[in-house]
């Protein structure tokens, strides 16, 4: 027994270090992995908010086509009822000195309140008869020698007959 008393355990040392050593290997490779997997999530993450922003501009992006499609099909159906007004309107006359004469006699005679509408009877507003009435002038003035001999006579006589209405108008 003496012998057995003898023998004494030996614990090594070196053993505890080396254990340390490696469960702080372990630990600093979990914290690495810890990181890694963050900096993974963290990428999915920008990518998933990347992509969700790509769809979001897509989506706008759509939207702003559909909505010039849109109005270009309102401009185009716009056009079409415009053409279908313009076909039912009556063609106008022929771009003529006697179409200029009636247009300027027209406008001084509305202005002159000789003219009704729809609002009823308007003030004269002496000021535009005037003015049309001198275009007119200004008209048979530059015309002179240049009309043919019906143009002439109208022109003429409703000058003489627009002023004579002006002249009771405004007396």
């Amino acid at each position: 027994m003496a012998q057995d008393e003898e023998k004494k355990i030996i614990v090594d040392e070196d053993w505890k270090k080396q254990a340390q050593q490696e469960k702080e290997q372990l630990a600093g490779e979990q914290k690495a992995e810890q990181k890694a997997e963050e900096k993974a999530e963290q990428k999915a993450e920008q990518k998933a908010e990347q992509k969700a922003e790509q769809k979001a501009e897509q989506k706008a992006e759509q939207k702003a086509e559909q909505k010039a499609e849109q109005k270009a099909e309102q401009k185009a159906e716009q056009g079409a009822e415009q053409k279908q007004d313009d076909s039912q309107m009556p063609p106008l006359p022929p771009a003529e000195v006697s179409g200029l004469i009636s247009m300027l006699a027209t406008q001084a005679y509305y202005a002159m309140g000789l003219i009704k509408t729809e609002d009823g009877d308007k003030e004269p507003d002496l000021t535009v008869a005037r003015y049309n009435i001198d275009m007119l002038g200004v008209l048979q003035e530059c015309t002179k020698g240049n009309l043919n001999e019906e143009e002439q006579k109208l022109l003429d006589g409703t000058l003489e007959h627009i002023r004579m209405i002006f002249v009771q108008v405004a007396g």
